[in-house]
């Protein structure tokens, strides 16, 4: 039985043949991001990424400065040092204390009731509290009390040498002071040491803190 013969196709008909794309099949899958697209986000990562490193890294440096606050003291007026030989002495002292929260960004201090206490040649002639405040960041807060001595008896050598410098108007003594802070489920103590001169040219060293 002859073959059968097929007419050469032709070249329209191939042409259309090559172009054809078969039904199911999708002509093409655009791309999801372009290069642009993917730079963008891609830059919008690493912005964040520093951000977070700058954000931590300030966070630890407040911490560590925050850590203890700035004391010192404004001002000490002092009643009752006269001394008298056989007499005892029961003067107070008004007191003006400032105390600053170094934290620059993030941290709240909060302080409960303090005391503080001056002495004179390792005498303490004067006790006292201090009131409860907080503050934020980059805050000062001025406390202002009494300090106050009850029939406190000097040997004579620290009797003589006070009336000594009373006389020049420069009393050397040392300011102390204690304030807790609340810390977990308890409180920790923020220690201050203040060297002072009580008189008509009153100074006062900045105060070394400890917690």
């Amino acid at each position: 039985m002859p073959a059968a013969v097929h007419p050469a196709p032709q070249p329209s008909e191939t042409l259309q043949a090559a172009n054809a794309v078969p039904r199911n099949q999708p002509r093409g899958t655009p791309s999801l991001k372009s290069p642009r697209s993917a730079q963008i986000c891609c830059t919008i990562c690493w912005l964040l990424i520093l951000g977070f490193i700058v954000f931590l890294a300030l966070f630890i440096i407040d911490c560590a400065i925050s850590s203890r606050p700035k004391i010192s003291i404004d001002r000490i007026a002092a009643v009752g040092l006269n001394t008298t030989p056989g007499l005892t002495l029961s003067p107070h002292f008004n007191i003006t204390v400032r105390v600053k929260n170094l934290s620059k960004f993030f941290f709240k201090q909060c302080y409960s009731y303090g005391y503080a206490a001056i002495s004179y040649s390792g005498v303490t002639v004067g006790e006292g509290v201090l009131a409860v405040f907080c503050h934020g960041p980059r805050k000062s807060t001025v406390l202002e009390t009494v300090l106050r001595g009850s029939d406190i008896v000097l040997a004579d050598g620290v009797r003589d040498r006070l009336a000594e410098d009373q006389r020049r108007g420069e009393v050397a003594m040392e300011a102390a002071m204690r304030l807790p802070t609340p810390y977990g489920n308890g409180f920790v103590e923020v220690s201050a040491l203040c060297q002072v001169v009580v008189g008509p040219m009153f100074r006062s060293t900045p105060c070394s803190v400890e917690k």
